[in-house]
């Protein structure tokens, strides 16, 4: 048979094993039970216990005890993962904000490019790189060069975005995207 905990999760239900279950004697338990941890809709896990001291069984308390632990549990892992869900979106929003901020404070690209480089550096890569349309055939690559403390700007694509380029038809059209 299915694994108490493998149940409980298919059937969003409870599932109590005695004594008398083949696999269960064979485990050297007495008695087990598993509990699904949903909350707030969301199927979470499950939470197995087991009783393997000779004599012992679960009692009627027990098992109302436990599932109401696991409701606990559930809205106690829903809640953890919703706060980190939180406060990524809160990263996010913050790095986007200075990003307008940085984006809008100077007209002069190497400026623009290398405050946005030192931004994102650390927050959301390592690195970053960005590729400027000069012309409908000509393209300028952009990286910070973090060892000199400046941007470096070269009229050649890397090898890999220069065959992206060229795979999406040349130069990409002949204007640049709009904003």
């Amino acid at each position: 048979g299915d694994h108490p905990a493998a149940v409980a999760l298919r059937t969003g239900r409870a599932v109590f094993v005695d004594g008398t279950d083949d696999e269960l004697i064979r485990a050297g338990a007495r008695s087990a039970m598993a509990i699904p941890l949903a909350a707030r809709g969301r199927n979470l896990g499950a939470m197995t216990l087991i009783m393997v001291q000779p004599g012992r069984s679960f009692t009627e308390a027990d098992k109302s005890m436990v599932e109401d632990l696991g409701r606990r549990v559930a809205l106690a892992i829903d809640n953890t993962q919703l706060y980190a869900i939180t406060r990524e979106a809160e990263r996010r929003l913050r790095l986007v904000a200075r990003a307008g901020v940085l984006l809008t404070s100077s007209l002069d690209l190497d400026t623009v490019v290398g405050r946005l480089a030192e931004l994102v550096k650390g927050e959301v890569a390592d690195t970053c790189e960005i590729h400027v349309r000069r012309t409908p055939d000509q393209w300028w690559h952009l990286s910070p060069d973090s060892e000199a403390g400046r941007l470096l700007r070269t009229d050649r694509l890397p090898p890999l975005v220069a065959e992206a380029v060229e795979g999406a038809g040349g130069a990409g059209g002949t204007e640049p995207a709009p904003a």
